[in-house]
């Protein structure tokens, strides 16, 4: 994500895992940092993302 970057808050059929390689993340009032990992249940509702100064994540999930 670019620095300034957002994504708005979407519904999850499946499960979706992320794990933060470099940079911040805050997943709604949840701040992640490089190292950090977060899990996105199935059926749940991801808030908005958004990083102040950009990330590079690994994210594993199904995308329809």
């Amino acid at each position: 994500m670019a620095p300034g970057a957002s994504i708005q808050g979407h519904h999850h059929a499946r499960a979706e895992e992320c794990l933060v390689l470099e940079g911040d993340l805050m997943v709604g009032e949840l701040r992640l940092n490089a190292g950090d990992y977060h899990v996105a249940g199935m059926g749940s509702m991801h808030p908005v993302l958004k990083s102040q100064g950009g990330a590079v994540m690994f994210v594993r999930g199904a995308v329809f």
